[in-house]
């Protein structure tokens, strides 16, 4: 039985208990979304060797455009929801979901209509139309899952949040593969991309389940949104950085070269797939020990570690056999791009680190710190990316790339006189760890190059035992720590 909002009190949490929820919740995440990539890893795959990089540029718009999806119809605007200490009453919850619900018709009367003239800037077949059109029905059922997304995460329930994810996952990758297979082209994903909507939406309300009732409160929404605002901005102004791809070498280099680069930065991304998993936890895990400094940093250290332990050997081991990966994995029509994947390697050097970091800042409540950096990251990609590209062709993407990434390095002494806490004590030594581990596996490989998949999977392998023995060695008290506050939970 489901309790209302009202009916539900937020019990006191002490530093213990939410670090284990913090730790139960990156189990769940951890465990279930191991399945949600492995849809995603696998889907694309499988697509790369389906389509040519063209029709697989097309596949990166509509990932750019789930991720656009993701941005409005998620709990951006909302957020402030989940931050706020005492349990926001229904009222609260359907004055922000009208507010939302407002602009989402705005902004799905815009790509509607607009629909037309973005087939004709990427020189699309004209029944793409509906591609977009689909988008942004989308983009509207997407919406429904915001009330209980933030219900599940106020309550650090990750694990049924994950299992909706796992059915979203499925559902379009399944779909894509299926009628990419079938000769759908680019409609395949039109049609993926509504279902994944749809499951999502369902999948929300049948595990949380929450009355739907719009009330135009504007005082009452206003209370909220102020937070909000800056941090939805943040994802906004972090798409349009992400835009230079899909709009500047859409319109110069074509779809083709869309594909070239979003499979580079897809294959260099994969360390980072944890990243995403964790994101969503660190808002309301930090936000809970807010007011206890010296357990959130240490909580901070911890997920830093966390993430750059799991990110490092992965990085390492994709540096160390790209070529091998791309010929045996995606196929040989590939490999124009692999210069290109180094360039958006250096990305897993310093992502690991900023991305709690900036979990931090927001559950201090520095929201328009956040918004000022990725401002920064949005200003800079394009200042740097725009004549780039003119010069070097899309490589130049990478070359921007890699130097928003270093203006991390301004971020990170911001963050910690706002919280006193250890940034490359945590960093560094799981990087020294999968550089010495995979040294014997790049001895293999120069001398006896992985040329088929159980090869691969060998080498993948011995480098991942080399290392997790070498992190157990190394964190052992740490690691048992950790695993008798989860067990205690």
């Amino acid at each position: 039985m489901t309790l209302s909002t009202s009916a539900r009190q937020t019990p006191g949490h002490s530093s213990s208990s939410v670090t284990s929820k913090a730790l139960q919740g990156a189990a769940a995440l951890g465990g279930r979304q191991v399945v949600v990539h492995s849809f995603n890893i696998l889907g694309s795959i499988v697509l790369a060797r389906l389509l040519s990089p063209g029709d697989f540029g097309v596949y990166a718009i509509v990932v750019f455009l789930i991720q656009f999806l993701a941005t409005f119809g998620g709990t951006g605007l909302a957020c402030n929801l989940i931050r706020v200490p005492d349990a926001p009453s229904d009222h609260d919850y359907h004055a922000v979901f009208t507010m939302q619900q407002a602009i989402l018709a705005v902004l799905v009367c815009l790509l509607w209509t607009c629909s037309g003239f973005i087939v004709r800037f990427y020189h699309l077949p004209h029944h793409y139309v509906w591609l977009f059109r689909m988008a942004a029905a989308s983009l509207f059922v997407t919406s429904f899952m915001v009330v209980p997304q933030i219900r599940l995460e106020r309550e650090l329930a990750f694990s049924r949040l994950a299992a909706i994810e796992i059915w979203q996952a499925a559902v379009f990758n399944i779909s894509s593969v299926t009628f990419a297979w079938l000769g759908w082209g680019g409609m395949a994903f039109a049609v993926a991309l509504l279902g994944r909507s749809l499951t999502g939406a369902l999948a929300a309300y049948w595990v949380e389940p929450w009355k739907i009732f719009w009330t135009w409160d504007w005082p009452r929404a206003r209370t909220h949104l102020g937070f909000g605002l800056f941090y939805q901005s943040s994802q906004i102004i972090s798409m349009f950085k992400d835009s230079l791809t899909p709009l500047m070498i859409g319109y110069l280099v074509g779809v083709a070269g869309i594909g070239f680069i979003s499979w580079s930065s897809m294959l260099a991304s994969y360390s980072g797939t944890l990243l995403a998993v964790l994101q969503r936890l660190y808002l309301p895990a930090f936000s809970r020990l807010q007011h206890e400094p010296r357990e959130l940093a240490k909580l901070v250290e911890r997920a830093i570690l966390a993430t750059n332990s799991v990110a490092a050997p992965v990085a390492v081991i994709t540096l160390i056999l790209i070529h091998s990966i791309t010929s045996v994995v995606f196929g040989v029509k590939w490999l124009a791009a692999v210069p290109i994947f180094y360039l958006f390697w250096f990305a897993n050097l310093l992502a690991p680190t900023s991305v709690p970091v900036l979990g931090l800042l927001n559950a201090l409540g520095k929201s328009r710190l956040t918004f000022s950096f990725i401002a920064l990251w949005a200003v800079l990609n394009w200042a740097l990316g725009a004549p780039l590209v003119l010069w070097l062709g899309p490589a130049g993407v990478g070359w921007a790339a890699i130097g928003v990434q270093l203006s991390n390095l301004a971020l990170f002494p911001i963050a910690q006189r706002a919280l006193g806490f250890k940034i490359w004590r945590p960093v560094l030594p799981p990087w020294i760890l999968a550089a010495v581990c995979a040294l014997p596996v790049a001895a293999l490989q120069h001398w006896r190059p992985a040329g088929n998949l159980a090869s691969l999977a060998g080498y993948t392998l011995l480098c991942a035992l080399l290392y997790g023995s070498a992190l157990f060695l190394c964190y052992s008290r740490e690691l048992k720590a950790t695993f008798r506050v989860f067990r205690q939970a």
